[in-house]
């Protein structure tokens, strides 16, 4: 009894899963993607394992799993010039379990439906892309968001913010990081007392404008068990909700938290 092996098929199936394991592994780790890297990463993978099914060594599984390992390493090296020891750890971590995650939904769809492999491969690959999709918006979902205190000549108002990496204002004259409070929610702190400043922004839709500012006495910001403390805060007032459900009153920038 013997088997039939196409070397050329071989090659081709596994630079086809390689390039969408490559894809997924940059998605998940948000790394800077360049695709003729990563197909000439897909291709250094395929030829590799080529390499060790005709190798006279491929009975030995020791001599495998390091090849394979090895290939994986030089994949991620090439696909996105990692050479930090932690970050080349951490790649090489997701792609295992990419890779084995999409290995074992391709066998099963291949399995199931009898499609042919470029289709397989890519119904696996959505497969799993969604999937990722909903870990990362529950993930967003769990924490992104904060319970906030902002406090003002002894009002305080306690309201739900949202970190914003596309938040990018900042105050003129000081250069500190600017969070946008709603109106609604700015009433409770605001008095004849309060100096009002105007803070200049830019966003999509609306070419230019002008917000009034203030400088509070502190916020707290926590979620779960963490407090992180800011003294002398800057927010801009919004006259429209910042969130049209109300989930949130408050867009936090990015830079205000510990990272």
């Amino acid at each position: 009894m013997y088997y039939e092996f196409y070397i050329d098929i071989f090659f081709l199936e596994n630079m086809m899963l390689d390039y969408i394991v490559l894809a997924l592994t940059g998605s998940i780790l948000k790394w800077k993607r360049d695709f003729r890297l990563q197909f000439l990463a897909a291709f250094t993978g395929a030829l590799g394992a080529c390499m060790l099914m005709v190798s006279p060594f491929r009975g030995i599984p020791a001599v495998m799993i390091a090849g394979y390992v090895l290939t994986a390493v030089l994949m991620v090296r090439i696909a996105y010039g990692i050479s930090q020891k932690h970050l080349l750890a951490k790649g090489l971590l997701c792609f295992s379990c990419t890779a084995f995650l999409t290995g074992g939904i391709f066998q099963a769809v291949s399995a199931q439906f009898s499609f042919s492999v470029p289709t397989a491969a890519f119904v696996s690959a959505g497969v799993l892309t969604v999937f990722l999709r909903g870990y990362q918006g529950v993930k967003f979902k769990t924490q992104n968001f904060y319970d906030v205190t902002l406090g003002f000549h002894g009002k305080t108002v306690c309201v739900r913010a949202l970190r914003d990496t596309g938040n990018q204002l900042k105050d003129p004259l000081t250069g500190k990081p600017v969070s946008i409070l709603a109106y609604d929610a700015a009433r409770g702190l605001l008095d004849k007392d309060a100096k009002m400043f105007y803070i200049p922004f830019h966003s999509i839709g609306k070419s230019s404008g002008l917000l009034p500012g203030m400088t509070l006495d502190y916020m707290n910001i926590r979620r779960e068990k963490d407090l992180q403390r800011l003294e002398r805060p800057v927010i801009a007032v919004s006259k429209e909700p910042v969130n049209r459900d109300g989930k949130y009153q408050l867009i936090l920038h990015p830079q205000l938290l510990d990272e």
